[in-house]
C-alpha cells in the first residue's frame, strides 16, 4: 500500500511526463489493435470464402468428357458416403422399367419407363419438395432411406389410374457397359414400390424421369440379386475447401484418378474433376496477406518492447537524483524498482485502456480481440519497462547527490 501511494505521488509530482506515457501507450495500443483487426478481417474473409465460393466435385470417366452413364464401383461410393470432406451429395443410378414382368424378347413394346434412383431431389434439375404432391407423413427424406416408396410422375398417375399409397410391381433392366461405345441393357428384378408422391417432372433433352426410387433401395435390390452394383454419376461439394490437400489426399487412398484429357474414351467412373481454381486464386491471395501481416508480428512486438524499454530508460535518466535520494533514506533497489514498476503499470495501463476504448468504438473490434491486444500490449511495454528498471543498481547515489550539490 505504501509502494502504491508513493507511485501515486509520483504520477503527480511528474504529471507532464505522466501524461505523456500514457498517450504514448495509447496510440501504441490503438496501432496493436489496428493491426491485429486486419489480421482478423483477412482470417475471417478466408472463413468465408467457403461459404461465397463453395468448391464442387464430380466423377468422371479418365478423360473428362463423361460425367453421368458411368460405372462408378461401389467400393468408391461406399467410401464416398463415410468421408468427412465431402457433403450436399448426389448419387444416381438410370434404369429402364415397366409395370409386371414380360418375356426379354417383348422388350421394346414393354420397358418404356425410365427410372432414376438418387439420394436427393437435386438429382433432378429443377424439382422443388413443394411441387411434389406427398401421401401424409412423407416428404424427400425418404430418398436418403432405403425403403421401397417411390415418386411417380403425374402423366404415370393419370395414365395408369394409381393413387398415393398404391403398390406397383417395377420390373427393370439395369445397364452395364462393354468396351468401347457397347451399351447392353440385363435384367434386374420385380420389387414392389409404394408410390408416396407423384409430380410434373421436369422434363429436357437430355433427361426424362418417369419414377424416382430411393438410391440405397436400388443398391440393395443389386445386392439381393448378386449384381454388382455401379452408380451412373456421383457429385458433391466439399465440407471445408480449406482442407483442399486433405481431401484430395483422401481422394487419392481411394484410387480416385487425376484427369487425363488425352486417355481414350471410357464407361469407367475412375476419375476426379474437382472445380477448385477460382477458390484456389482467391484463397492463395487472401493467405498471402495474411502471412504477410502475420510475418510483422514479431516485429512488432520487439517495438513495443522496445518502446517500453526506451520510454522508461529516459524517465529513469531524468529521475536519478530522486533515485538518488530515495536510496539515501534507506531505500533499497527492490524497493525503489517496485515503486518505478507500480508507477509506469498505473500509466500503461490507464493508456492501454482508454486506447482500447478508442478502438473498440472506431474498429467495432470484437471484445476478445480487444482483451488479446491489451494483454500484449500491457505483456510486451513492461517487459521492456522491467529491462530498463534492471539499471537501477548501476545509479551512483553520490555522483547524483553531487550533482544536486
Amino acid at each position: 500500500m505504501i509502494y502504491l501511494v508513493k507511485a501515486i505521488t509520483n504520477i503527480k509530482v511528474h504529471k507532464s511526463k505522466s501524461i505523456l506515457t500514457s498517450i504514448i501507450c495509447m496510440l501504441m495500443v490503438m496501432l496493436f489493435h489496428l493491426y491485429l483487426a486486419n489480421i482478423n478481417s483477412n482470417q475471417r474473409q478466408l472463413t468465408e470464402l467457403a461459404e461465397i465460393m463453395p468448391v464442387s466435385a464430380k466423377i468422371v470417366n479418365l478423360n473428362g468428357s463423361q460425367e453421368v452413364n458411368l460405372a462408378i464401383k461401389d467400393e468408391i461410393i461406399q467410401k464416398l458416403q463415410t468421408s468427412q470432406y465431402i457433403d450436399r451429395e448426389v448419387y444416381t443410378v438410370h434404369s429402364k422399367g415397366s409395370i409386371g414382368e414380360f418375356e426379354p424378347e417383348d422388350w421394346q413394346e414393354h420397358l418404356k419407363l425410365w427410372v432414376l434412383s438418387s439420394n436427393t431431389l437435386e438429382a433432378v434439375v429443377d424439382l422443388k419438395e413443394e411441387n411434389i404432391t406427398w401421401k401424409e407423413g412423407y416428404d424427400s427424406g425418404i430418398l436418403q432411406g432405403e425403403e421401397t416408396k417411390c415418386i411417380v410422375s403425374q402423366e404415370l398417375m393419370k395414365d395408369m389410374h394409381w393413387s398415393l399409397g398404391d403398390i406397383l410391381p417395377l420390373y427393370q433392366y439395369y445397364y452395364s457397359y462393354g468396351r468401347g461405345d457397347e451399351i447392353f441393357m440385363d435384367p434386374l428384378d420385380t420389387t414392389s414400390f409404394e408410390i408416396v408422391g407423384f409430380t410434373q417432372f421436369p422434363h429436357n433433352s437430355t433427361d426424362v424421369t418417369d419414377i424416382l426410387l430411393p438410391f440405397q433401395a436400388e443398391h440393395n435390390i443389386f445386392c439381393e440379386n448378386e449384381i454388382p452394383f455401379y452408380a451412373d454419376s456421383a457429385s458433391f461439394f466439399l465440407t471445408d475447401p480449406l482442407k483442399l490437400n486433405e481431401f484430395k489426399e483422401e481422394m487419392d487412398n481411394i484410387n480416385l484418378l487425376a484427369v487425363i484429357r488425352t486417355a481414350k474414351p471410357s464407361h469407367d467412373g475412375n476419375s476426379l474433376s474437382v472445380r477448385d481454381s477460382t477458390f484456389i486464386t482467391a484463397a492463395s491471395k487472401l493467405r498471402q496477406g495474411l502471412d504477410i501481416l502475420k510475418g510483422f508480428s514479431v516485429l512488432i512486438l520487439v517495438i513495443v518492447i522496445g518502446i517500453g524499454y526506451i520510454a522508461s530508460f529516459l524517465l529513469l535518466q531524468g529521475r536519478k537524483e530522486e533515485i538518488a535520494i530515495m536510496r539515501s533514506l534507506g531505500l533499497s533497489n527492490r524497493t525503489c524498482f517496485l515503486i518505478m514498476m507500480i508507477e509506469n503499470i498505473i500509466l500503461v495501463a490507464t493508456g492501454i485502456i482508454v486506447g482500447s476504448m478508442v478502438a473498440f468504438l472506431s474498429l467495432s473490434a470484437e471484445i476478445g480481440l480487444i482483451t488479446i491486444g491489451a494483454t500484449l500490449a500491457l505483456g510486451c511495454y513492461m517487459a521492456g519497462t522491467c529491462a530498463a528498471l534492471a539499471q537501477l543498481g548501476k545509479i551512483s547515489v553520490m555522483d547524483a547527490l553531487t550533482r544536486i550539490d
